[in-house]
């Protein structure tokens, strides 16, 4: 969650535009925030200059905290937490609705109110925000995991608000850890004890990490009627493929029997970034030994 802004109003301009305005720009963000492992972001404010106030300022992680999102299909994000409470968003964006890439994008105007053919740019926090703004960035690096996550960033950038030659100036650098890929697969058969039974299968993930794995069990009979329950595990994942398995325990009151079952089950990394998968399929309970 974004802190909440004081209004990017200054005196003389038109409150109603602004409000306007702000309603566009609370929405326009379309991916979930992705933290970085690593990350700076220094700025030199010239006398005058509405957003840096006339100083210098400078942050790296840590111990400030840096994260990233994608805003519609040609915008990047950076978000800056201080330490000291300082807060700074950074949006970026290519014109024509292209993926920001590497170059220098000239005629920024305010993203993300800015004409089709024009780049983006808007450097705001601590409660100052421009209304209008012209500016120029140099992106240095840009790239993109397999989901569309921004994976690493840099880029320079000169910003004026409202027509004014004052400059806000800087830098912003950042890397993320790519969303974890989880692979899930079930097993076609388990096994019951009493009012518990085992599913199994297999699972293996983009790179090693902690999941969860968990679900429901159903089994329609004609003695019991419905029987229903609720298993889970938590997996050591790596890359390779390995089983896993994981008890179900009966909530229904009535015990599962041998035969078929229906599974429903997910698995997720308990350190973000992480995907979810998921498998569903019938299982042929047998009685265990």
């Amino acid at each position: 969650m974004r802190p909440a802004m004081k209004p990017l109003v200054k005196p003389g301009l038109i409150a109603a535009s602004v409000c306007a305005a702000a309603a566009l720009f609370a929405g326009y963000a379309q991916a979930s925030v992705v933290p970085a492992v690593s990350g700076s972001l220094t700025m030199t404010s010239d006398p005058g200059d509405y957003i840096g106030q006339g100083l210098n300022w400078s942050y790296s992680l840590p111990p400030d905290s840096f994260g990233s999102q994608i805003l519609f299909s040609n915008g990047v994000e950076a978000i800056v937490n201080g330490a000291n409470g300082d807060w700074w968003y950074l949006d970026f964006g290519a014109p024509f609705g292209a993926r920001l890439t590497p170059g220098t994008y000239t005629n920024a105007a305010r993203w993300p109110f800015q004409d089709p053919s024009q780049p983006g740019l808007s450097v705001f926090g601590n409660g100052r925000g421009c209304n209008t703004l012209m500016g120029s960035f140099t992106v240095l690096d840009a790239t993109y995991a397999q989901d569309g996550s921004l994976q690493s960033f840099h880029a320079t950038f000169e910003q004026h608000c409202e027509g004014f030659a004052a400059a806000l100036r800087g830098e912003v650098q950042l890397a993320s850890i790519a969303p974890l890929q989880i692979t899930l697969t079930l097993d076609p058969k388990g096994s019951i004890k009493s009012s518990s039974s085992t599913v199994s299968g297999t699972i293996s993930c983009s790179r090693p990490a902690t999941v969860f794995v968990s679900g429901t069990i159903s089994q329609q009979t004609k003695r019991y009627g419905m029987t229903s329950g609720l298993f889970g595990a938590t997996v050591n994942c790596t890359t390779s493929t390995a089983p896993w398995s994981a008890i179900g325990s009966s909530y229904s009151g009535n015990p599962f029997v041998p035969g078929a079952a229906s599974v429903d089950g997910s698995a997720t990394g308990n350190d973000p970034p992480s995907n979810t998968a998921t498998v569903s399929g019938a299982v042929q309970l047998t009685s265990a030994k």
